[in-house]
Parts: structure tokens; C-alpha cells; sequence
């Protein structure tokens, strides 16, 4: 007999079709480029309106955009869209 183990199921809370099928965080540079903004005004955004969460840096930018502090560098996490 094979002691093979089944693989758990990932279950997703979105279906396939409206899962983000891109990068789950865009660097500053590109998410400035979709913000139609200056990358070093989003890097000042950021920087003004980063709060300390536990251990990591966070910043909410509106619109559901969030900004985290990884490093010396920002990634930013855009909304799902619907």
C-alpha cells in the first residue's frame, strides 16, 4: 500500500474569474505610474501618513490603497477589482 497524502484544497473566497491575476503588491514606481502621480509625491504620501501596526509600517492612502513598508522600500496593495 502507498502512504500517499492528499493535497488540501485551497479554498478561495473569490471566485476564479474575479481573483487579481497580477501582483498582489506594486512597487512605488509602478504604482505611481497608475496613480498618474509623481513617484517621489506617492513616497511623501506615504511617508505622512505611515502608522506603526504591531511591527509593521502602514500607510492608508484612501480608496482602499495601502502602502506597507518593506524594508527601505514601499509596496503598494491596490483594491480587488470588482
Amino acid at each position: 500500500m502507498d502512504d500517499v497524502k492528499e493535497e488540501p484544497q485551497i479554498r478561495h473566497a473569490l471566485p476564479r474569474e474575479r481573483r487579481r491575476r497580477n501582483a498582489v503588491f506594486d512597487t512605488i514606481e509602478t504604482a505611481a505610474a497608475k496613480l498618474d502621480m509623481a513617484t517621489t509625491a506617492l513616497r511623501a504620501r506615504c511617508r505622512r501618513a505611515a502608522v506603526r501596526e504591531g511591527r509593521d509600517i502602514v500607510a492608508y492612502l484612501g480608496a482602499g490603497i495601502v502602502a506597507y513598508k518593506m524594508g527601505r522600500s514601499w509596496r503598494v496593495r491596490f483594491p480587488p477589482i470588482p
